[in-house]
């Protein structure tokens, strides 16, 4: 199984492809699917958000004509098509809306992929209906939890309190694994815990 980042310079998040030969799980659709430049096409099998944050969905509405079986924490679903909630209007961006099908997710919950499963983890902070995704070693952790840092929480719906409940839960997570934020590189678990304050 290999991930594929997209780890833009400009408004956009971080975006990954989570591939198993040709069988994908596309997460945080922020770019287009042919900014990874593929040399093929995969076949997307979920859309999977960490959050409803207008810079996570800015390409959600094309990749949402690929596989329509997108997935959200349940909390985030009525930002997605509200540009006050999702912040595209807070900043002076074009509005964005996405009012298509979302299916909930609730801590615990797994999402089937490729004979194997990734598993939901609830993380409110950043925003109250943040998640992470759990597949194997690997930690899809969205503004929770970046390298060195963590989310804001002065946006709607986050909350310093909750954040920290969060990550206290992410660092207690058995072994190591491999952190894919919503921005910035890749880090890993032990790094976090023993560099970043926010996990001491």
């Amino acid at each position: 199984m290999q991930v594929y980042s997209h780890l833009p310079d400009g408004t956009e998040s971080d975006s990954y492809l989570l591939l198993d030969g040709e069988e994908g799980i596309w997460i945080d659709p922020s770019v287009p699917l042919a900014a990874f430049g593929l040399p093929h096409t995969p076949r997307i099998t979920a859309i999977l958000l960490t959050h409803g944050h207008f810079d996570h969905i800015l390409a959600l509405e094309q990749a949402a004509r690929i596989c329509p079986r997108v997935f959200a924490g349940r909390a985030d679903l009525p930002m997605l098509a509200d540009p006050y909630a999702n912040a595209s209007a807070l900043f002076g961006f074009p509005p964005v809306r996405y009012g298509g099908e979302v299916r909930p997710l609730s801590d615990g919950d797994e999402i089937a992929f490729s004979g194997a499963s990734v598993r939901v983890i609830a993380a409110p902070g950043h925003t109250a209906g943040s998640v992470v995704y759990r597949c194997g070693d690997r930690l899809f952790t969205g503004d929770t939890l970046f390298c060195g840092g963590v989310g804001r929480t002065d946006l709607p719906t986050g909350s310093p309190a909750e954040l920290r409940r969060s990550l206290a839960r992410l660092a207690a997570l058995e072994g190591e694994c491999e952190i894919y934020p919503g921005h910035g590189c890749a880090t890993t678990l032990s790094h976090e815990r023993k560099y970043n304050s926010w996990l001491s």
